[in-house]
């Protein structure tokens, strides 16, 4: 047997007060003089051995009621067979994703559950003994030991972190090696060890000099709903231009779920309220129509109602109003043309056409769509440019002139483009509606109206991508994927001695539609919380602007750095939570950003606990646990790892002791 507090031993001098009580309570007889004593010696004696006794039976209560109270004080046990507890550092990692508000138990989070098992571990050990708590913040606080009083107070102002992390990082932050090597110290990890989160546990490496104790949360419910993904049919938003979002829910759960009901509301006004049926670990997708009037910057969410997890319930966004489409037109004459009058709204496009004579070639990376219209011939310092446009994300428009420069569109489309043998007007046939390209451009479609005609002056075989034919199959526009951007091929200048569709009523929707799929989609709907940097398009930036975020509860500066008309925000995770924070500079408003928690952490799956020991192979260093109550934690732990403890039985006998000694005195 031993005791945890062994220095409360020495309170067993203490048998020495009853032990003199007891010899200097003898008091000198008084002698009384009778006539007969005879009866009277009879009885002195038998009172005397009466007293005695009892005296001896007091006296040996006392000493037992003194030695189980100094022993309840030492607190006794036997050692457990198994490794023993540190006695002096303590590390534990506290798993404060959103996910730990799932339910372990009826109105108990897995957050709750975790912080009543920290609890019960600094209860495990002896007052001496330091602990570093460290949670997915990875707060300064966690880089120093404390003492139990100071993790107390300390897991009192634990939030939820909108940060996830991986048992590789936890593990490398957590430990370290020399004073691992040092002293072999217990781990506690207390997660609830998501798959989606946790990494591959088969590959990382265990300290044998550590004791480490897994304590996953087993939830009731692993089923949650969230939003999966949200886009735009056309990424450009224009303004009167019939557009769709597209929303695709995951359905993380055992069992379908129907009539699930999504709201959608913009600028905090309810929009749309509609109902899906998503399959059980399947997806759903629904579809608003965005044909109402949209102001320039709109703060929007999705709205579902699920329980328990409701950290995801909330779906944020931004439908920002696009800025003017900006068009670079190149040309070789100074009069106006048809690109100049199809552009001309300015509510719309913002047109630069230049003479190839007087053309700025700085301009060239700054617009979205640029026009070759009718050029005989392009120099190669102009060829490079448009080329490295196109393949980093640029659309092209290539309008061939007369004697147009076969080689350049050749290398550029990667085609077999060549003159036209057969230059006579022919009919194009009706517009393949079927293509992407054409969607919700017309209200109605009739494939049997009149179509324009056009005088090819070049041809190329390659029909999987045209959007205009000739009836006899012959492609007139095509559209061609080159790198990251778009070639639109013409067969013909866009002149009345080749082709009258520029006078057709097709020519506009055609030419809008191809300007706006061109346009350049600046920033994203919606940014995640566990990204490290984004990028942020702004019209134009200074070098020595400071931007900051600003949130409706608190304001933050990121580290940034500033590319051209590109800034790079490093996402400061332990400040900000899901919502809308406007970017400033100064006191002007830039752009409003919207950001939502990963992905992964609303994906409820968990790795078992069997599956946990296969990933660490057994390892003798490893206990996994499977308790969802911390008084059973404590009970295991005192147990298997401290030992039995007795100082319950020893304060039982003491207090049983003194009641016999109260009995002796009033009885006897």
């Amino acid at each position: 047997m031993e005791f945890i507090y062994p220095q409360f031993l020495y309170g067993l001098a203490a048998l020495a007060i009853p032990i003199i009580i007891h010899l200097f309570n003898f008091r000198k007889a008084k002698r009384i003089y009778f006539s007969n004593n005879f009866f009277l010696r009879n009885l002195k004696k038998i009172s005397s051995s009466k007293l005695k006794l009892k005296h001896y039976l007091i006296l040996a209560a006392r000493l037992l009621f003194i030695t189980f109270l100094v022993f309840a004080f030492a607190q006794p046990f036997i050692p457990a067979s198994d490794k023993n507890l540190s006695n002096e550092n303590v590390l534990i990692y506290l798993d404060n994703s959103h996910s730990m508000s799932n339910e372990v138990a009826s109105g108990l989070s897995a957050f709750e559950q975790s912080l009543n098992y920290i609890d019960q571990i600094v209860n495990l050990y002896p007052p001496m003994a330091k602990y570093k708590l460290l949670t997915n913040d990875f707060a300064p606080f966690s880089n120093n030991f404390k003492s139990k009083d100071e993790i107390n107070e300390l897991i009192t102002e634990v939030t939820y972190s909108g940060v996830t992390r991986n048992f590789d990082e936890i593990s490398k932050r957590l430990i370290d090696p020399q004073l691992s090597a040092a002293k072999r110290n217990d781990v506690y990890f207390i997660s609830d060890f998501q798959q989606s989160t946790i990494g591959d546990l088969s590959q990382v490496s265990i300290d044998t000099n550590l004791n480490y104790f897994m304590v996953p949360m087993d939830y009731e419910k692993t089923s949650n709903v969230f939003v999966d993904s949200i886009y735009l049919e056309n990424p450009f938003l224009m303004i009167n231009d019939n557009n769709i979002l597209h929303v695709v829910l995951s359905n993380n759960g055992k069992e379908d779920l129907n009539e699930l009901s999504l709201k959608l509301f913009v600028n905090d006004v309810q929009t749309a309220n509609l109902s899906l049926d998503i399959p059980a670990n399947g997806k759903g997708k629904v579809d608003f129509p965005l044909n109402f009037s949209l102001e320039n910057v709109n703060r929007c969410r999705l709205s579902i109602e699920d329980y328990p997890v409701t950290f995801d319930n909330e779906f944020y966004f931004t439908l920002n109003m696009s800025d003017r489409i900006k068009v670079l037109e190149i040309k070789n004459e100074g009069s106006i043309t048809n690109i100049d009058k199809v552009y001309a709204n300015q509510s719309l496009f913002n047109l630069l056409s230049y003479n190839i004579d007087n053309l700025d070639y700085s301009l060239i990376n700054e617009v979205d769509l640029i026009v070759l219209n009718s050029l005989g011939s392009i120099d190669n310092a102009l060829a490079e440019l448009i080329t490295n446009f196109v393949q980093e994300g640029g659309s092209l428009c290539f309008i061939p002139a007369s004697l147009p420069d076969i080689a350049y569109i050749t290398r550029l489309s990667g085609r077999n483009v060549v003159a036209a043998q057969n230059q006579e007007m022919s009919d194009l046939a009706s517009p393949p509606l079927q293509n992407p390209f054409y969607e919700n451009i017309f209200e109605a479609t009739d494939e049997t109206f009149e179509m324009p005609k056009a005088k090819k002056v070049l041809q190329w075989n390659d029909r999987s991508n045209a959007l205009l034919f000739f009836k006899n199959q012959d492609p007139y526009l095509s559209d061609f994927k080159i790198g990251e951007g778009n070639l639109y091929l013409f067969g013909s200048p866009l002149k009345t001695e080749f082709t009258s569709l520029p006078k057709h009523a097709i020519f506009v929707p055609l030419m809008y539609r191809m300007a706006a799929l061109s346009k350049k989609v600046r920033n994203n709907l919606y940014y995640s919380l566990n990204e490290n940097v984004i990028k942020v398009q702004l019209d134009s930036a200074i070098q020595s602007q400071i931007y900051r975020l600003a949130g409706t509860e608190n304001e933050v500066i990121p580290p940034q750095q500033l590319n051209g008309n590109t800034v790079l925000l490093e996402i400061p995770k332990f400040e900000i939570s899901s919502g809308f924070y406007q970017l400033m500079t100064n006191d002007q408003v830039i752009t409003t950003l919207a950001f939502n928690q990963s992905k992964a952490e609303s994906r409820m799956e968990q790795i078992s606990a069997n599956d946990l020991q296969k990933s660490f192979n057994s390892n003798n260093a490893v206990e996994i646990f499977t308790f969802n109550d911390a008084d059973d934690f404590s009970r295991e732990m005192r147990t298997n790892r401290i030992g039995t403890p007795y100082w319950k039985y020893a304060l039982m006998l003491s207090l049983f002791f003194l009641f016999t000694e109260i009995l002796l005195i009033r009885l006897l």
